[in-house]
């Protein structure tokens, strides 16, 4: 049985593996000998669209330095405190409803600005995996959510490689109450026990670890270009053109029990042919594009 630590106090985290010599920041974690877990890159999670049957499911986040995340944390919630609002929540910052309602569209604007300039200045990248509602039915573990994650995490083996270098180690953390959270544990613990550099996992409420807030400016912006660009409905938004100046990487998918297509985005800040068909054929709605997700599965199973 793998042992379940505090972080936080009442929030749990699965711990593999942990050796204090890998990284920068102390983890505020009980441990033997008055020890601390120390781990030296975290990975916040979180997800768009996994409740209905027809919505795009996208789940992402960024991952970032130890140290860095403790720097952008205190500046995050210092952003917030001054606007008068936690959590941020993009999708009521970007319509004005909710705890935004009444504020000039104006002020909300500079506040995903400096949001996105703390983006920039303290992830190393950002990272998303996007499914059709046409595409994802009948997935391999038959749940859109925990196949995303596992997809999330493996992204970060390519993160490492072009970006970070060495072996280091992570932590992750993803945005507490999703309904398919059991199985997107079973999918964390299957990943943590063949890959050695996740040193473990947490899931968390928004307005207690608030870095998640980061990854939910993310899949908001990132499912609304989607669903822009397949109704070919407006251009990019400028703060979605702004975000992706900074490293992302996004999977868009099509999968089945049979097969799995998968188009690798290493540059949406670039105009990609290639992309914008995928997502025209396939994240679009109607007849054309369930025959089109059909025959591609069809083909390639």
């Amino acid at each position: 049985m793998l042992p379940v630590l505090k972080n936080r106090p009442g929030l749990p985290i699965k711990i593999f593996r942990s050796e204090p010599s890998v990284g920068e920041r102390l983890l505020d974690v009980s441990a033997p000998r008055d020890g601390w877990v120390i781990v030296l890159y975290e990975v916040y999670i979180d997800e768009s669209g996994t409740h209905g049957t027809n919505e795009i499911v996208l789940v992402g986040g960024y991952v970032m330095a130890a140290t860095s995340a403790k720097k952008m944390e205190r500046r995050w919630r210092a952003r917030n405190q001054r606007f008068g609002v936690e959590p941020f929540h993009m999708v009521d910052c970007a319509h004005g409803s909710g705890d935004y309602k009444g504020t000039p569209k104006t002020k909300r604007a500079i506040l995903v600005a400096d949001l996105i300039a703390m983006i920039k200045k303290y992830t190393v990248c950002g990272f998303a995996s996007a499914i059709p509602p046409q595409g994802r039915l009948g997935s391999f573990s038959d749940d859109a959510y925990s196949d995303s994650v596992f997809q999330c995490l493996a992204l970060l083996t390519s993160i490492v490689k072009e970006q970070i270098g060495g072996k280091p180690r992570f932590t992750v953390y993803l945005e507490d109450g999703h309904q398919s959270k059991g199985l997107a544990m079973k999918a964390l613990e299957d990943f943590c026990e063949d890959n050695s550099s996740i040193a473990g996992f947490g899931f968390y409420k928004k307005q207690d670890l608030c870095l998640l807030q980061a990854a939910d400016l993310l899949v908001w912006q990132q499912t609304k270009f989607l669903k822009d660009q397949a109704r070919n409905a407006r251009p990019p938004r400028k703060d979605y053109l702004s975000l992706v100046e900074h490293p992302h990487k996004i999977i868009y998918n099509l999968m089945n029990v049979h097969a799995q297509l998968v188009y690798l985005d290493h540059d949406p800040s670039q105009d990609d042919e290639m992309r914008q068909e995928y997502i025209s054929d396939f994240f679009g709605s109607g007849p054309a594009t369930t025959a089109a997700v059909k025959s591609h599965l069809t083909k390639y199973q």
